[in-house]
């Protein structure tokens, strides 16, 4: 099996783990943190009125209300599923990132364990199953990270257009 798959293996497995033994089905709508009515309090602005939010990352207000398109009413607990549907992803291609970053510079032991602490982080897995910005923010900067380091070490320009 290729390791990165191995590493998204693990990551989904370690997510399943904590979804069920926490209980996050049980009170994911139901205690929903004041962040993320901001939030889409955003990107209702954003989509109806064409307005940006006062304080809310327009980025983030996009990409939260991207069902608008097809739904133009969406309600709280849709919103909350859809973030936490891309928290998950945005977590799970970060985990990739970061290994890959680690591979430039490390053998793959070593790029592997490492990657095993940031999986069994509980900061990183619990921020996935709410309505916030951290899951995205990490990807992005995991992104970055791994094309100035790929830029670093082979030159080529794609990298760092990317």
């Amino acid at each position: 099996m290729n390791n990165s798959l191995k590493v998204l293996s693990i990551a989904a497995f370690v997510l399943v783990i904590f979804y069920f033994a926490l209980d996050v089905r049980g009170c994911i709508f139901k205690i929903i943190p004041p962040d993320s009515i901001t939030y889409i309090d955003a990107s209702n602005m954003l989509f109806d009125e064409m307005k940006p939010h006062p304080i809310r990352p327009l980025g983030y207000a996009f990409i939260s209300g991207l069902p608008k398109i097809i739904y133009p009413s969406l309600s709280i607990n849709q919103y909350i599923a859809f973030s936490v549907f891309v928290n998950i992803l945005a977590w799970a291609f970060s985990i990739i990132l970061f290994y890959k970053t680690l591979m430039i510079y490390f053998i793959d032991r070593v790029s592997f364990l490492f990657t095993l602490i940031l999986i069994f982080s509980f900061s990183g897995v619990a921020h996935v199953f709410c309505m916030l910005t951290e899951s995205i923010v990490c990807f992005f900067l995991s992104l970055i990270t791994y094309c100035m380091l790929k830029y670093n070490k082979s030159k080529k320009t794609k990298h760092l257009i990317i």
